[in-house]
């Protein structure tokens, strides 16, 4: 990660749960825009191997540098169930572009 130094201890996106404050390194598998009540917002599936997490960009139809295959490091709160994790206006760092 050259100079950059992660913000706290890297967890496994297939461990984390509900309301669970983390930090992770994963892949971005996934990329959507939709709008809601004239709202713009971007989703963004991203992977570990171990699990997925959607994040969720609001008033954004694109974040630099994420896209499909990027790697990034995220860091927030996620939200919902054993079965579909959020995280809303995530921290990010994209360490590699996927290319």
């Amino acid at each position: 990660m050259s100079s950059w130094e992660l913000p706290g201890p890297v967890t496994a996106l297939g461990t984390v749960k509900h309301r669970q404050h983390f930090v992770a390194a994963a892949t971005v598998c996934a990329l959507r825009t939709w709008a809601s009540g004239g709202s713009k917002s971007l989703t963004c599936v991203v992977s570990d191997g171990t699990g997925e997490v959607t994040l969720v960009f609001l008033g954004r139809t694109s974040v630099p540098g994420l896209r499909l295959g990027a790697k990034c490091v995220i860091e927030g709160t996620a939200l919902g169930d054993e079965r579909r994790l959020v995280v809303w206006n995530p921290l990010y760092r994209i360490v590699s572009n996927g290319n």
